[in-house]
């Protein structure tokens, strides 16, 4: 059986190693900001990437503040990332009833 073991990546590391990830395809973790229209900012409290759906529709439950993973190819020229898979987290994890 084949699992995909790649660590998902923070907003600061792929930022703070931009040139590494340029052109690469990478998944990284964050939170939601500035959503207008389909485009938004991923962020993790103190770097921020561009994130631009490509060729997909984000999901309904992507809003400013949601938790997601993204998976595309980065664009360090540009701090951005072209993204075909975007990922929520469907449970509430706060432990509430």
């Amino acid at each position: 059986m084949a699992l995909n073991t790649r660590p998902f990546l923070t907003v600061s590391q792929v930022v703070n190693n931009a040139e590494f990830y340029h052109n690469q395809e990478i998944q990284v973790s964050g939170v939601v900001e500035q959503l207008i229209g389909d485009e938004f900012e991923l962020t993790d409290g103190d770097e921020t990437i561009r994130i631009i759906p490509y060729n997909i529709i984000i999901p309904v439950d992507v809003e400013n503040g949601s938790e997601v993973v993204v998976q595309g190819e980065f664009d360090a020229l540009n701090i951005l990332l072209r993204v075909y898979e975007i990922l929520t987290y469907c449970c509430d994890r706060s432990g509430g009833v």
